[in-house]
């Protein structure tokens, strides 16, 4: 305690006349006679003993008020939290404001925006208009650096956003930002103090060290569910067959919730909904089941109720089945393809999901064009020319899809080692006097066709026939426990299905089961699934430098709130768009006609990371951290930390508590006199 009156010292001597005006007082005795002793003994033994305690208990608590009369003119200061010079010009302060999503919300029934803005005001009310003062934030960096009088008054920046950041980031653009050496220096944290925001760790052995620090924590979350995932759990999505929708959400609020509606909705129509119940921190996987009856690019979005943060209430995926895919059959005669293409044509019924060309071995070899096709299936073919191998690479090289099966009477496969990684086949395997071999499904790593091949009456699939391949990481279906009749290779950027199998009943029974017609459902869209892999989080950038032919092109980016912002692309080395800022469904146009579109999403560790504690904040901090709760009293408490708080308030209350009760025994003491 420091005391700023320099005439302490020689009024402290006044406390004594309460002393010196009780002993004067005890010399005037008046003596009065009683007729009796019993009298005297009694007064001694009672009214004598309570007169003498309540004079000395009023000797004590004017004597007090005194003291304390003394104390309030000399006006007392407790220790400043923080070292502090009253020098504006030499004054550099720092205003950090989380705009992270997870600072966003209702916390406490209070909009947490406005509680940043409140604090955010009230910070700028303690701080000289002379001095320097840089202002940031988590996603933007600095926004404002200057004196503080040169402070645009329209605002600065919003106070929210979609995306994260990091506060050692934003510290280490401050600490570059200063000039020149000052007197004081402070900074002020306006976050709720989430862990993610602070994982590198370094704040504690930054520069900060020796800052003035404050640190305006936000009221938390009260009822609040977080969407924090969805995954499409097909490998392979085709029309017409179930598709498995998983959703996780989180209870990130600080109570239970109960019987809050999820639904999926896709291209805006609801088509499942289920209810949730979450106790505290706790989370769960919830399973929609639905089915598509058309190909093209599904826009698809699991939704719950609002609640406390409406912005983790949605999660934007995408499921693209291909429009009509063009295959091209190549046989030494046509009745080779026969099961095959009666396949293709039980699938493709209203003509909507292929565009199907059959051609023999001698076009194949002399005069084949690929350009325009996506699969090419072969059954049959003895050898590649020159030419066709020369077209087959460059057709894989565009993503093509190759499948490959032996003829009706091939003993071995085509040579194949002029594609990369595939090796000599064997010779053909006959089982001969109607002995046969189940197909080993349990090998079949493909959750898609293993649950197509699920049950016993499925697994008997019989092979009369057969060509060993070679077994190895590549392998999808087996012939026992080491026989290989099915390898899945990558060449260059396409696919190559290698069969050992012909698809002839002199090979197998399977062109007569029920499942043959799915397999080949499956099989031609094993290769086209692009199922979340393109989903992107707010603040990642968006590479477009697969769109055909972009260079030089003039494109518009449509984001989900409607706004249009157009795209110079110079070359495909800049064909990057980092304006990928709001969560939801973003566009690029070119002359009206979508040409690319990506699913976005909040960063799930805004959702789900938990909060440090005060400890923690001051271990991150190296300590010297003033932790501000209440933002009301922001301005006070910030005063008090930087000069200490005076102590004259308290000794008034406590003096006016003392006068009450002084004046209550006084008048007690004067009946009792009378």
């Amino acid at each position: 305690m420091s005391f700023l009156s320099p005439f302490l010292l020689w009024m402290i001597p006044l406390i004594s006349i309460p002393v010196i005006i009780h002993f004067l007082n005890k010399r005037n005795i008046k003596i009065i006679d009683f007729s009796t002793l019993y009298f005297l003994k009694k007064m001694e033994h009672e009214s004598i003993r309570k007169l003498k305690i309540l004079q000395i208990l009023l000797l004590i608590i004017r004597t007090i008020m005194i003291l304390l009369v003394i104390l309030m003119m000399s006006r007392p200061v407790m220790q400043s939290f923080f070292s502090w010079v009253d020098e504006p010009e030499s004054t550099f302060s720092a205003i950090v404001i989380d705009d992270t999503f997870s600072t966003g919300g209702m916390g406490e029934l209070i909009d947490r925006k406005d509680v940043k803005e409140n604090a955010f005001r009230n910070i700028l009310k303690t701080i000289d208009e002379t001095a320097i003062i840089n202002i940031s934030t988590t996603s933007g960096g600095i926004i404002y650096h200057g004196l503080k009088k040169d402070i645009p008054a329209t605002g600065l920046a919003e106070m929210e956003s979609y995306q994260t950041g990091q506060f050692d980031d934003v510290f280490g653009q401050i600490l570059r930002s200063m000039e020149e050496e000052y007197i004081n220096h402070e900074i002020f944290v306006i976050s709720d103090g989430q862990i993610s925001n602070f994982y590198k760790n370094e704040v504690g052995n930054s520069s900060l060290s020796d800052w003035n620090k404050y640190f305006i924590k936000l009221p938390q979350l009260n009822r609040n569910l977080s969407l924090t995932n969805v995954s499409v759990e097909n490998e392979v999505v085709v029309t017409n067959l179930p598709i498995t929708i998983r959703a996780v959400v989180s209870n990130t609020g600080s109570v239970k919730v109960e019987n809050v509606l999820l639904q999926l909705f896709f291209d805006g129509i609801s088509v499942g909904q289920q209810v949730v119940t979450l106790d505290v921190s706790e989370s769960s996987t919830f399973e929609f089941q639905t089915a598509f009856h058309s190909t093209g690019l599904k826009q698809g979005i699991v939704e719950l109720q609002t609640d406390d943060q409406i912005g983790d209430n949605s999660f934007y995926f995408q499921i693209d089945i291909p429009r009509k895919l063009n295959l091209l059959l190549a046989s030494k005669t046509f009745g080779e393809m026969l099961f095959i293409l009666n396949a293709m044509n039980s699938l493709n019924k209203d003509d909507e999901l292929f565009s199907i060309k059959q051609i023999t071995d001698q076009e194949f070899k002399y005069n084949m064009d690929l350009r325009d096709q996506d699969i090419l299936i072969l059954q049959g073919i003895d050898e590649f020319s020159t030419l066709s191998q020369n077209q087959i690479k460059d057709f894989l090289n565009r993503q093509g899809h190759l499948i490959i099966f032996p003829g009706r009477d091939n003993d071995k496969l085509p040579d194949l080692t002029w594609l990369d990684r595939i090796d000599r086949t064997s010779s053909r395997i006959d089982l001969g006097n109607e002995s046969f071999q189940l197909m080993n499904f349990s090998n079949l790593e493909s959750e898609t066709f293993s649950n197509l091949f699920s049950g016993r009456k499925k697994r008997d699939v019989k092979l009369f026939s057969f060509i060993p391949l070679l077994a190895g990481e590549n392998t999808r279906l087996m012939v026992g426990s080491e026989i290989s009749i099915w390898n899945r290779l990558q060449s260059s950027d396409g696919i190559v299905d290698v069969f050992g199998v012909s698809m002839d009943l002199k090979w197998t029974n399977f062109p007569l089961m029920g499942d043959y017609i799915p397999f080949w459902h499956m099989l031609l869209y094993s290769t086209t699934d692009k199922i979340n892999e393109e989903i992107l989080t707010t603040g990642s950038p968006w590479d477009i430098s697969n769109i055909p032919d972009i260079t030089g092109k003039i494109l518009s980016h449509i984001s989900p709130d409607g706004r249009a912002s157009l795209i110079q692309i110079q070359s495909d080395k800049d064909a990057v768009l980092n304006d990928v800022k709001i969560p939801g469904f973003h566009q690029i146009m070119e002359s009206g006609s979508i040409i690319n579109e990506r699913a976005v999403n909040i960063p799930e560790s805004e959702m789900i990371s938990p909060f440090l504690s005060d400890d923690e904040l001051s271990d991150r901090f190296s300590g010297n951290l003033f932790i501000i709760d209440d933002s009301k009293s922001l301005e006070d408490m910030v005063i008090s930390a930087r000069t200490g708080f005076e102590l004259w308030k308290w000794f008034l209350i406590l003096f006016s508590i003392l006068l009450i009760t002084e004046m209550i025994i006084a008048n007690v003491y004067g009946s009792k006199k009378l």
